[in-house]
């Protein structure tokens, strides 16, 4: 067997292997440069706290230390001192920034940038998470779709924070695996991935439901004369009775988030203090439930009274197609995507946006992987259309990085 065709990482051929890693050096070197060039298009103006006083004493450029700008400041803090001493931080969740402090070790003993090597463990993220997404493409859907999926994630216009100091690229990569070993019935690896999935955003206790939903849909497989069409009480207590050990390791899957919790009633009083410091960071967001609609509604209300030629407006009307936009395409791949990936997207969606306001949903929806799906389904067979949106999606991917690196706020 030549070694063209011989098998490596997750399954892909060396050949694959090496596409997707040169795609990610055109993606990481194509951004940086943009970043690089970012002055001679508009001043750098930082509108986030501590950007004067902490960014800067890492003694990087402007354009490579802004890759940790906006929340990459708070996750710098915590892998630095930990959670006391600084307000507001106790909202971001603790695995990211404690596998930043661990690299940091591991690498020098502590003594390295600690903003380099924040920026080193989201980029190898970010690698592993195309690598994955393209195996994960390939065994659902096919290599031609699974290049296709691969184009559009590398170019959605917010794409550029899986190589920011953010969680995006960490995040992605832990629901895409528990989602491809759970197709491969390896439940104790899902359960973990899990584990690390709701110790890195509050949204990753979403993959709980939705794999239940996916060990479900396993079972009805497997199981055609217990299975209907009607669900009945007689057909859930079959179902538990055959799968109670996956759906424990399932449900065990939520202890990242009560470990944080834990941490958080016994440091500060509060179990829910991540929830409760939401509000105190501004744009619009509040403790109190609000619904979608009124959601949508404040939106395009604000859109109608911002003017249009500030930058404050592009943001707004980001924010409002991706509100919009999004929730119209989850709701129409309920019908072309698996149920249990759609669960997982709309709640991982939803979930923001009851806090009343669409603010960094541009960046919240890089992890609704079934939008992809969507897309990458209508536009494989359309390959007109898909240069089109290729076109568009690089122009405000484009856009966005100069947006970002010079310091506006965008999600």
């Amino acid at each position: 067997m030549t070694a063209s065709i011989k098998k490596s990482i997750f399954g892909l051929s060396n050949q694959e292997v090496i596409k997707i890693v040169v795609a990610f050096l055109g993606w990481r070197v194509g951004l940086f440069l943009l970043g690089a060039l970012a002055g001679h298009f508009i001043l750098y103006d930082p509108s986030f706290p501590y950007a004067d006083a902490i960014l800067p004493r890492y003694n990087l450029p402007q354009w490579l230390f802004s890759w940790a700008n906006f929340d990459g400041v708070h996750y710098l803090t915590i892998a630095e001192k930990g959670y006391i001493g600084t307000g507001l931080i106790q909202a971001f969740f603790p695995f990211f920034p404690f596998v930043i402090l661990r690299t940091l070790f591991i690498l020098s003993g502590g003594e390295m940038n600690t903003l380099l090597v924040g920026l080193l463990v989201s980029n190898i993220a970010a690698l592993a998470s195309f690598l994955l997404w393209f195996a994960f493409l390939k065994s659902e859907y096919g290599i031609r779709c699974a290049w296709v999926g691969l184009t559009l994630l590398l170019i959605f216009p917010t794409s550029f924070f899986f190589g920011a100091l953010y969680t995006e690229s960490l995040f992605f990569f832990t629901i895409i695996a528990a989602f491809y070993t759970a197709r491969r019935q390896q439940w104790a690896l899902a359960a973990g991935l899990t584990i690390i999935a709701t110790a890195t955003r509050v949204v990753g206790i979403f993959l709980l439901p939705a794999l239940l939903v996916e060990l479900w849909l396993q079972w009805r497989n497997t199981h055609p004369k217990s299975a209907t069409k009607q669900l009945h009480f007689s057909q859930l207590r079959s179902f538990a009775d055959s799968c109670w050990r996956e759906i424990l390791l399932i449900l065990l899957g939520g202890v990242g988030l009560l470990a944080y919790t834990a941490y958080l009633a016994n440091t500060f009083g509060d179990p829910l203090y991540f929830l409760h410091v939401q509000s105190e960071f501004g744009a619009g967001r509040q403790e109190s439930v609000v619904l979608y609609p009124q959601v949508a509604w404040r939106s395009l209300r604000i859109l109608l009274t911002v003017p249009p030629q500030s930058w404050g407006y592009y943001t707004y009307f980001l924010e409002f197609i991706t509100g919009i936009g999004g929730a119209v395409a989850l709701f129409f791949s309920l019908w072309r995507v698996r149920l249990s990936y759609v669960l997982f997207a709309l709640g991982a969606f939803l979930m923001p946006t009851v806090t009343g306001t669409f603010s960094s949903m541009p960046r919240y929806i890089l992890v609704c992987f079934p939008l992809y799906l969507l897309l990458m389904s209508y536009l494989e067979s359309r390959p007109r259309l898909f240069w089109v949106v290729n076109g568009v999606f690089v122009t405000s991917l484009a856009i966005n990085t100069v947006l970002f690196v010079q310091g506006y706020w965008l999600s």
